[in-house]
């Protein structure tokens, strides 16, 4: 193996190293980054799920510093939840939505594994990084594919 290969293989490895890994990660890099796909290129799979019915109450798991918690806002979704395991983020998510005229946005830190929500309180759960890999399949703009 090269050296890029072995620091890729390297990096995924510490995705899953734990909110540690995350934390420290958002310290050095704060500024919003979506991974794979952005919210344009993904949101006919979120229409499809909610049928387009806005008042449809979603948890956002894994969050991390993603715009689409805000995207939805912004498109009309007013009740979204987002939850990550980094503390850091969602500390620097609040914060940078507690300057904008969005009421609705709540950000929490909590393991998507293990939450504190009852079952059914959410119409639609979304797992950006799924939806992302999703999104990448060939003929993917499509809920049959979740």
């Amino acid at each position: 193996m090269t050296g890029p290969e072995v620091e890729r293989q390297q990096a995924t490895r510490d995705y899953g190293a734990g909110p540690e890994y995350w934390d420290a990660r958002y310290r050095s890099e704060p500024l919003p980054y979506e991974w794979l796909r952005d919210y344009e290129e993904v949101v006919q799979i979120i229409e499809e799920a909610t049928a387009s019915d806005r008042s449809c109450k979603i948890l956002h798991v894994g969050c991390g510093n993603s715009l689409l918690s805000e995207r939805l806002y912004d498109d009309g979704y007013r009740d979204v939840i987002s939850i990550d395991s980094s503390p850091v983020v969602v500390a620097q998510m609040a914060a940078r939505t507690s300057t904008t005229a969005r009421p609705g946005l709540q950000y929490f830190p909590m393991d998507a594994t293990a939450t504190s929500f009852a079952d059914g309180t959410f119409d639609l759960v979304l797992d950006k990084a799924l939806v992302d890999t999703l999104a990448c399949l060939p003929g993917a703009c499509s809920a049959e594919v979740l």
